[in-house]
């Protein structure tokens, strides 16, 4: 997984990827892709399958923080952490993982155009 901390906004998904855990974050921006991600759980990502659970943004931002050593982390909010929030931690992903494998994962569609 990409080392340090990455936020990365990509086909509607806020993605960060966080070394050396194997652990990555995605908050959704609705309900539908977030219970498809919640989906995914035990799946295959590689040769490791990938445990799904969800989670905060607040959580997502206090990891993060602990991995760059930050209080806080600016990144583009989806919503207030609460248990709307459509976020989920993926845990078991490959170490050589990036933002577009995990993206690719929970297959989210580019946008046609």
């Amino acid at each position: 997984v990409v080392v340090g901390a990455v936020w990365s906004v990509l086909c509607g998904m806020v993605l960060c990827c966080c070394s050396p855990s194997g652990s990555a974050f995605v908050a959704f921006e609705n309900q539908k892709d977030f219970e498809k991600g919640i989906g995914k759980h035990k799946q295959n990502m590689g040769k490791r399958y990938v445990e799904i659970y969800k989670s905060t943004e607040e959580e997502a931002a206090a990891v993060v923080g602990r991995m760059t050593g930050t209080a806080t982390v600016a990144h583009k909010s989806t919503g207030p952490p609460n248990e709307k929030s459509f976020v989920v931690r993926l845990r078991g992903c490959p170490f050589s993982a990036e933002i577009r494998d995990v993206e690719a994962f929970m297959e989210k569609a580019p946008p046609e155009g």
